[in-house]
């Protein structure tokens, strides 16, 4: 089970399409979108990731979830309170053990 933030439980968000979680010792809320987790987890050309597939990896691997948040947390020198996103480079890095690791890369959203 989880370790998150008891006052702020691991939900889906429809509205985003994303998991949020709570951030323990931070006050942060951490999101992860469902393409975050299609990346994450094997699926075959054209099938439906359902959010309670992502939501139970999710609770598998809170763990790591909550390494590699706490860790962008510490790369950003974000200050508690602050909300932040997870993406699938993020997790995977926690994953191997490495989540600290590595120049933090900018994401930027196109426009159309």
């Amino acid at each position: 089970m989880t370790k998150s933030d008891p006052d702020r439980p691991a939900i889906w968000r429809d509205d985003l399409d994303a998991l949020q979680f709570g951030v323990p010792g931070q006050g942060s809320l951490c999101l992860v979108h469902r393409l975050a987790f299609r990346a994450l987890l094997p699926s075959g050309p054209g099938e439906s990731l359902s959010r309670e597939t992502c939501f139970e990896f999710f609770l598998n691997e809170s763990r790591h979830f909550e390494a590699a948040a706490m860790a962008k947390i510490a790369r950003l020198k974000l200050a508690p309170g602050r909300n932040l996103h997870l993406n699938s480079r993020d997790i995977r890095r926690a994953m191997a053990g490495d989540a600290s690791d590595g120049p933090v890369k900018a994401c930027r959203v196109l426009g159309g």
